[in-house]
C-alpha cells in the first residue's frame, strides 16, 4: 500500500512540470484593432534579410516559476515584383528564428549584442508567392510556430530580457525579398501590448552574420519587430526536484 501511494505522490508531482492546454501571451508587439490603419512596413534598405529586436516578457504570476515556450507568431513581409499583375515567387522558403536570453545594446564592435542562446529553430515555409495586382508588397502572417510539436520547447525566466532574430533564406540562399513586418506608429501605437521593448529593432546592415550595436535601427516613430510569444509557466527545476526528494523522504519514513 506504502509503495502504491508513493507511486501516486511521485506521479503527482511530476504531472506539475506537464504543460497546461493553453498557454499565456507573454510578448505581443503585433498591432491593435485601431492601429491597423497605419499599414505594416519593414526596412526599405538592404541587407534586410536577418532582423532582430531585444524584448522583455511579462512576469510570471508565480515567482517559483518559469516560462516553458509553447509557441510563436510572426508577420513576414514579402516583396512585391513592382509589375502589376505579375506573381513575385519565393521557393523553398526558410525562416530561422533564434532566441537569446541576453543582450547587450552597448556590446563592443564585432560582437553581438544578444548571448547565451537557448532556442534555434528553422520553419520551412515552402513556396511563398506574391500575387498582388499591383505588383506590391504583401504580408503574410505564421501563426502559432509550434515549439511544443517539434520537441523544441525551451524555457525562460520570468520578465526575462530577451533578444529575437530571424533570418530567411530561399534555396538556401540568402534572400532580401522576405524580412520581419515591424510595428510602427505615433504615441502609444508602438508599444508592445503584453511584454516590453525598447521601440528599436536590429538589421544585419553590415551582412556579417550576426547583430552587433551598429546594427541596431529606429524608425520616424517607435519601432519594433512584430512577434508573440507564447508560454507556459511551470515550476521550476530546482522546485520540482525538492518536492519529489521530500516527499520520497516522507514515504519511506512512515514506511519505517
Amino acid at each position: 500500500m506504502t509503495n502504491r501511494r508513493l507511486g501516486w505522490m511521485v506521479a503527482m508531482i511530476l504531472s506539475l512540470w506537464t504543460p497546461a492546454a493553453f498557454a499565456d501571451v507573454i510578448y505581443n508587439s503585433f498591432r491593435t484593432a485601431d492601429d491597423a490603419a497605419a499599414g505594416n512596413t519593414t526596412t526599405g534598405s538592404t541587407p534586410r534579410y536577418l532582423m532582430g529586436d531585444d524584448i522583455s516578457t511579462i512576469a510570471t504570476p508565480d515567482p517559483n516559476k518559469v516560462w516553458l515556450v509553447d509557441s510563436m507568431s510572426l508577420k513576414v513581409f514579402v516583396f512585391g515584383s513592382g509589375v502589376a499583375g505579375q506573381n513575385q515567387v519565393y521557393d523553398a522558403v526558410t525562416m530561422r528564428v533564434r532566441v537569446f536570453e541576453t543582450f547587450d545594446a552597448s556590446a563592443a564592435a564585432g560582437t553581438s549584442v544578444f548571448s547565451n542562446q537557448v532556442s534555434d529553430v528553422t520553419w520551412n515555409l515552402g513556396t511563398i508567392t506574391n500575387n498582388s495586382a499591383t505588383g506590391g508588397n504583401q504580408v503574410f502572417l505564421y501563426s502559432n510556430l509550434p515549439y511544443l510539436a517539434s520537441n523544441a520547447q525551451f524555457e525562460l525566466q520570468t520578465g526575462q530580457n530577451i533578444g529575437v532574430t530571424v533570418e530567411f533564406l530561399s534555396n538556401g540562399v540568402i534572400n532580401n525579398g522576405l524580412a520581419t513586418v515591424l510595428m510602427t506608429g505615433a504615441g502609444n501605437a508602438g508599444v508592445p501590448l503584453i511584454g516590453t521593448s525598447t521601440n528599436g529593432w536590429y538589421r544585419d546592415a553590415n551582412s556579417n552574420g550576426f547583430l552587433e550595436a551598429s546594427d541596431r535601427r529606429t524608425l520616424t516613430n517607435p519601432s519594433n519587430m512584430q512577434l508573440i510569444i507564447n508560454a507556459t509557466a511551470v515550476p521550476e527545476p530546482t522546485t520540482v526536484g525538492l518536492l519529489l526528494v521530500g516527499s520520497i523522504g516522507i514515504f519511506v519514513r512512515r514506511r519505517r
